[in-house]
């Protein structure tokens, strides 16, 4: 079979070892879009980007350093057996006029409400600290014109630590830790784990009782002391 001009052409170039132009006879029977080099290679403003893209494409989750604020209501069960409707309401009240805007003029962040309870996030834990005190102190004069057994009150535990994020929750031992104090606080007292408590000890004028039983955290094998206190009590916060 003749070759023609443009084979042999492509033929000789092949032969003496050069490599034939993106012009060339044989660049036209390449399969697929011509791709320029230049594009395949990420620039530098780019690479912050391409990077943050991968990061959520591996599911990584995104973490941040908190103080945790864990709200829950005194006998709670007991109080809804007796007054379902009216305790609810009440609940409903107490959140909306005085817990929530405490939370946000102390530049927190109401995570979620929990039924009985609620929890919210502080970049300080001065400001969680202070947020959980007046709270509690203007619920003594909201419940002042309550008979005893019908009165809402708080219990809070508060902690920092590291937390995964999501926009309608948080999660992390140092939630469960935060949880677990809430648990041990008195009806209308706030418990500080050690670490939250050595951010605010030197910072507000506030006065703890002794360390409470050690906590054991079974996520991370680690111990930790509490600290209560009581905002409001007869004995200035202290608890023997």
């Amino acid at each position: 079979m003749p070759h023609t001009r443009r084979s042999r052409c492509a033929w000789g170039a092949a032969q003496s070892g050069a490599k034939p132009s993106f012009g060339s006879a044989l660049d036209r029977h390449r399969n697929g879009p011509r791709v320029r080099l230049s594009s395949t290679i990420p620039s530098a403003v780019d690479l912050p980007v391409r990077l943050a893209r991968l990061e959520m494409s591996e599911g990584r989750a995104e973490r941040r350093l908190a103080a945790i604020l864990a709200v829950d209501v005194a006998g709670y069960s007991r109080l809804m057996g007796a007054d379902e409707e009216g305790t609810h309401e009440r609940l409903k009240a107490h959140f909306a006029e005085l817990v929530h805007p405490k939370v946000t003029e102390h530049r927190g962040r109401v995570v979620k409400n929990t039924g009985d309870g609620l929890l919210s996030e502080f970049a300080s834990v001065v400001d969680a600290v202070r947020c959980a005190v007046e709270v509690q102190q203007e619920m003594i004069a909201r419940n002042a014109a309550t008979p005893a057994g019908r009165r809402i009150e708080f219990r809070m535990g508060i902690n920092v630590g590291d937390i995964i994020i999501e926009a309608s929750d948080i999660f992390g031992d140092g939630v469960n830790i935060a949880a677990r104090l809430e648990a041990l606080a008195e009806p209308g007292g706030i418990c500080l784990s050690a670490a939250a408590h050595e951010q605010v000890r030197d910072r507000l004028d506030l006065a703890f009782d002794a360390k409470i039983p050690t906590l054991w955290s079974k996520m991370t094998q680690r111990d930790g002391a509490g600290y209560r206190l009581r905002p409001g009590c007869p004995d200035d916060g202290i608890i023997s």
